[in-house]
């Protein structure tokens, strides 16, 4: 019953953690190689003081995930729960396959210097 309970509270806590001190170390540097969002001149005036906002900073909620993830496989390796570890195995590659839509996307913005990224029917595919 304990395993249970006080495994997604760790999981959830190592997620949250890794991703504050991930998100501190990264943001600064997409601001140094200016990796901010290009904003649509048509869109409200209030949101011109978006410009310049740091894009895929999903790379570090990516990364506490995926390293989060990654010690719990080594542990559950260790201890021999196959089934534990493929249905884990497939939520990562589910993850991970979400989070690389998302930095096509953003990639896509910052490389046309446009606020469009990939089309509707292309993240869907």
């Amino acid at each position: 019953m304990s395993d249970v309970l006080y495994t997604p509270l760790f999981l959830f806590v190592g997620v949250f953690l890794l991703t504050v001190v991930f998100s501190r170390l990264l943001i600064p540097l997409l601001r140094r190689h200016r990796a901010g969002q290009p904003i649509l001149e048509i869109g409200p005036s209030w949101h011109l003081s978006k410009v310049g906002t740091p894009t895929m900073g999903g790379l570090a909620f990516i990364g506490a995930v995926g390293g989060t993830l990654f010690f719990y496989a080594c542990y559950l390796f260790v201890r021999s729960e196959n089934a534990r570890l493929q249905g884990l195995s497939l939520i990562v590659c589910y993850a991970l396959l979400c989070g690389a839509v998302g930095f096509f996307d953003d990639f896509c913005k910052l490389k046309k210097k446009k606020n469009q990224g990939l089309t509707a029917w292309q993240k869907y595919l």
